[in-house]
């Protein structure tokens, strides 16, 4: 880094940057010596959009550190000490991702699929975000490719006009159905199809697994939890019919913008919403009621990661001076994915260090914090699984029905 003392804005001159986030412990849960399966390290990250780092949202962390140089080349660092397998990345805008980090990630041996959120009402998409998916080439092969766009996918449901919604213009908005309006956030989801690339080429029986893997970012405003449910049951919809089809394990990453007290939640988790849940209640355009509570449901047997490896979900995973929750999460299909450890997200004194700021600060670039996990995948199906796989480790337990 330059010897050039840094100023801010105000022209008044600061101490140095500090030095990158210190790399983090892992807990490991115990495993049983003879289970079987691919084991893959994931990173799901929100990395703050530059078009959403706005110095009047965040007045505690200085200018320079606000400054998009600045916090791209701390964003790299996250990512390039991490080694992961995936990583799964919401909040990148477009134009960065075509000339800073699909550049940058293929030098480091991965390739990404991107997808940019869909916006009706901007003239350019220059700055418009979305997510990115980068996996390691000598790892996994990518097969296939679903773009999931919560705001094509909401008539199916509701029976509104969606063509005259795609040509709309502002002025125009008192024309169309006002629950189409709401649900039109632009918001984006991917689902990819890998498979595993045997580690050891004198086995050329070896199995390769395949499996899912989604990247998603639901709509951030908390006003609209009949949205972010809408747009969680449109994931799983697309996701259980490509499940359906192949009978793979699936992986679910990104920033769902709820709490765990949330109907998301109880949905992913449970996946079902009881119809009494506080967030069914807030319907002012009647879109749960159009889709019934009774049709909210999904048949993918979900655990989230963190939980089942701490036993609780984070405290927080967004963590700013207006707010502190835990928003991100990493699901996996239980009855083929073993959560074998977890990453330990820096507590509060451990963010404040740097200067008794919360996020994004120098040290931190994102208002999100990342979330990493190491995963086992079970090969495929028709392989004949020893008994003792059957056995229940810890709180996993394998089923003869599941295991088939």
């Amino acid at each position: 880094m330059s010897n050039k003392p840094i100023f801010s804005f105000d022209s008044l001159p600061v101490a140095e940057p500090p030095g990158y986030a210190p790399p983090r412990q892992w807990i490991s849960r115990p495993l049983l010596p003879d289970v079987m399966g691919t084991a893959v390290t994931i990173t799901s990250y929100n990395m703050l959009a530059d078009v959403y780092c706005q110095p009047d949202l965040y007045t505690n962390c200085p200018l320079w550190a606000l400054e998009w140089g600045y916090r791209r080349d701390r964003l790299m660092h996250q990512l390039s000490s991490r080694n992961s397998d995936f990583f799964c990345l919401q909040e990148v805008e477009k134009s960065e991702y075509e000339n800073f980090w699909k550049v940058e990630m293929e030098k480091r041996g991965y390739a990404g699929e991107y997808t940019v959120k869909t916006r009706y009402f901007m003239g350019s998409d220059d700055h418009v975000d979305g997510c990115a998916t980068f996996y390691n080439t000598k790892k996994s092969r990518f097969l296939e490719f679903l773009k999931c766009r919560f705001v094509l996918l909401s008539a199916s449901h509701l029976h509104f006009n969606d063509s005259l919604v795609s040509q709309l213009q502002e002025k125009f908005l008192t024309q169309v159905p006002r629950g189409s309006v709401r649900l039109k956030r632009g918001t984006v989801a991917q689902i990819l199809l890998f498979s595993s690339i045997p580690s050891n080429s004198a086995m050329p029986n070896e199995p390769q697994t395949q499996f899912y893997l989604a990247n998603c970012h639901l709509f951030w405003d908390p006003r609209f939890p009949d949205v972010k449910l809408q747009q969680s049951l449109e994931l799983m919809r697309q996701l259980e019919k490509e499940e359906f089809k192949m009978e793979l394990p699936a992986v679910i990453c990104g920033d769902f913008n709820s709490e765990p007290t949330s109907a998301v939640y109880e949905f992913m988790s449970m996946g079902r919403v009881r119809g009494d849940h506080p967030d069914l209640q807030n319907d002012p355009e009647n879109i749960i009621r159009s889709i019934g509570v009774q049709n909210i449901n999904h048949k993918i047997k979900l655990a989230s990661v963190y939980k089942e490896v701490m036993g609780s979900e984070p405290k927080f995973t967004n963590y700013t001076d207006h707010y502190a929750g835990c928003l991100d999460y990493i699901w996996v299909s239980s009855s083929m994915i073993i959560p074998i450890k977890v990453s330990v997200l820096p507590s509060e004194r451990e963010i404040e260090s740097c200067g008794d700021m919360r996020l994004p600060n120098p040290r931190y670039p994102s208002d999100h914090l990342a979330l990493d996990c190491t995963l086992l995948i079970s090969p495929p199906r028709y392989i004949s699984y020893p008994r003792s796989m059957l056995r229940v480790c810890w709180k996993l337990e394998f089923s003869l029905k599941s295991c088939r």
